[in-house]
C-alpha cells in the first residue's frame, strides 16, 4: 500500500471507531445499560459501580485514541506551510523532557536555517522522536539527548536541496532484531506501554512527503534516526 493510502486508511479507521464507539447501537454501550438495570432492580442494588464505569472509561479512552489518529492523519496530509524548524523542535523538548537528569544539547540546531515549507505532520514526527529518545534512557541514571538540524546541498549544483534532522540519544540501544521490527504497525519497544503506532506513522509521514530515514542502534550505547526531506 502506498504511504498516501496507507494514511488515508488510518483517517477512515479512526473516524469510523469514533462513530461506531458513540453510536448508540453499539454492542458496549447495550452492556453498559444492561449493567445499569440490573445494578439498579437488585435490592440492595449490587455493588458494581466499579466495573460499570471501568466499561466506560475503556470506551471513552478508544474515542480519545481515536481522536489523536485522526487528527495526526488531518495534520500529516495537510499542504505545508511555512515552518520554523528549530521552533518545533524546541517546543516538543519543552514539552516532552521533564526528567531534569536528561541533558538537551541542541548546540547543533543550525540558527541559519531559512523557514521551510513542511506539512504541519512534521511536529508530530519530531515528537515521536524525542519521546522515544527519553524512553530509551533508564529512569536510574542521567542522560542525554543531542539534536541537530542543517541544510542539505546539491554536491555539483551547490544548491539548498532539503534540510536533515538528526536525534540521538545515549539510552540502552536496540538490538538487531528489534530495529528490523521497530517499524512495524503495532510493535513496541516500551515493555506493553507504547502504542506500536508512532514509528510505523513516522516512516509513513516520511514516505508521503518523499524523505528518508536511517537509523543506526547499538544495545548499551544508544540510537541514532536521521530524516532528510
Amino acid at each position: 500500500i502506498s504511504s498516501i493510502g496507507k494514511m488515508a486508511t488510518v483517517g477512515d479507521v479512526a473516524g469510523n471507531m469514533i462513530h461506531l464507539v458513540r453510536n448508540e447501537t453499539l454492542p458496549l454501550t447495550f452492556i453498559l445499560e444492561q449493567l445499569e438495570q440490573k445494578r439498579d432492580a437488585a435490592n440492595p442494588p449490587l455493588p458494581i459501580n466499579d466495573e460499570i464505569e471501568g466499561i466506560r472509561s475503556v470506551s471513552a479512552a478508544i474515542i480519545d485514541r481515536a481522536h489523536q489518529l485522526k487528527e495526526r492523519y488531518d495534520r500529516a496530509t495537510r499542504e505545508p506551510s511555512k515552518t520554523n524548524v528549530n521552533a518545533v523542535v524546541r517546543s516538543v523538548v519543552a514539552d516532552i523532557v521533564t526528567r531534569p537528569e536528561i541533558v538537551i544539547d541542541d548546540k547543533e540546531l543550525d540558527e541559519s536555517m531559512p523557514e521551510l515549507m513542511i506539512s504541519p505532520g512534521f511536529e508530530d514526527v519530531v515528537w515521536n522522536l524525542i519521546s522515544n529518545a527519553q524512553a530509551a534512557i533508564p529512569q536510574e541514571r542521567e542522560g542525554r539527548i543531542k539534536i541537530a538540524t542543517k541544510i542539505t546541498y546539491g554536491k555539483y549544483t551547490k544548491q539548498m536541496e532539503g534540510f536533515q534532522l538528526e536525534v540521538t540519544d545515549d539510552g540502552v540501544g536496540m538490538t538487531a532484531e528489534m530495529q528490523e521490527k521497530i517499524d512495524k504497525l503495532g510493535f513496541s519497544s516500551k515493555n506493553g506501554e507504547g502504542s506500536g503506532f508512532g514509528m510505523w506513522w513516522m516512516d509513513t509521514y516520511v514516505e508521503r512527503w518523499h524523505g528518508k530515514k536511517t537509523l543506526q542502534s547499538e544495545v548499551g550505547k544508544g540510537t541514532t534516526i536521521t530524516l532528510w526531506f
